[in-house]
């Protein structure tokens, strides 16, 4: 019985990593096809050719239905993005290209909350706050 109990074990060890190397290979694929629209989109909406994306650009990127569809199939919440682009932006006019594929692909509905995401998310409220008391006076 034991050589069998051994065998099921191996088993067992065997599907799991199947399993893993399966969802990196998902990931790997999604995070390719995100960055392979968004090059092609990019190419067509940057006027001045920098390589950055702003504001203005990043609003006609969303106007495009083939990358929204992109980032629903990749689990990115554009509605996050429609509403406050500064999760990506942050006050600046521009990002570049990496950094806003950074910021859309940690907007996965997949990805688990850590510790950065906090720290980003007290930034965020901070800036907001400043924002409101500048406002008031």
């Amino acid at each position: 019985i034991a050589p069998l109990t051994v065998m099921n074990m191996l088993v067992g060890v065997l599907v799991e990593v199947v399993g893993i190397v399966a969802a990196a290979e998902q990931e790997s694929l999604t995070i390719r096809m995100v960055t392979e629209q968004l090059r092609e989109a990019l190419a067509n909406l940057d006027e001045n050719k920098d390589e950055m994306i702003s504001l203005a650009e990043f609003n006609r990127l969303l106007e495009m239905p083939d990358v929204v569809n992109t980032f629903n199939d990749a689990q990115i919440d554009v509605v996050a993005l429609v509403r406050d682009p500064d999760i990506i932006f942050a006050g600046d006019p521009q990002v570049s290209f990496k950094d806003f594929l950074d910021e859309v692909l940690t907007l996965r509905g997949s990805n688990t909350a850590t510790v950065k995401d906090i720290v980003q998310l007290k930034k965020q409220l901070l800036r907001e706050l400043k924002g409101v008391v500048g406002r008031r006076r």
